[in-house]
Formats: C-alpha cells, structure tokens, sequence
C-alpha cells in the first residue's frame, strides 16, 4: 500500500522532531559531581527589632565554593511571629 506524502505530514513530523530534541535538550539532567565539606563554621547572631542588620566575623572563604544557610531560631522570651521576618546571608 503505498501512502501519499503531503504537508500536513511533512509539517507534524518536522513538529514531532523539534519537539523531542527540545525535551531532550531541556529535560536531560546534568552531570553529578561529587563533593567534600572540608569545614563548616556556625554561630549564633542575636538582634532586635530595631536592628536592620548585622555583621558576623567569620574566616575567610572561597565564595565560589560556599554556602550560607540562615533560619530564624527565636528566643523562648520572644513572640514567634517569624513570618514576618527576611533572613539573607551576604559575604
């Protein structure tokens, strides 16, 4: 049997294919790499309200390499209203 080629078909194949090298480009995972933490330094900063920020000494750090993990820890005497509150950690 043999089937006509049109431009309808030539038109959803030539769709069909974009769409899979997209998907294949866009939803392939990148390469792992493994890593090692080779020193973790942690601390505790305390401020009021009024204080807009605050700085904290630290040694110094590879800031390609680094992560800054920051979460709000409030106080037993304090209100817990941490929703309210941003936190960003800047070298």
């Amino acid at each position: 049997m043999i089937t006509k080629i049109t431009r309808s078909k030539v038109f959803f194949g030539i769709i069909f294919l974009l769409a899979a090298v997209c998907s294949g480009v866009f939803f392939s995972p990148p390469d792992a790499s493994a890593v090692q933490v080779k020193r973790v330094q942690a601390g505790d900063v305390y401020f009021d309200i009024d204080d807009m920020t605050t700085s904290v000494p630290i040694k110094t750090v590879n800031q390609s390499k680094s992560l800054i993990l920051v979460y709000a820890n409030t106080d037993v005497n304090a209100s817990n209203y941490i929703y309210n509150t941003i936190f960003t950690g800047t070298f």
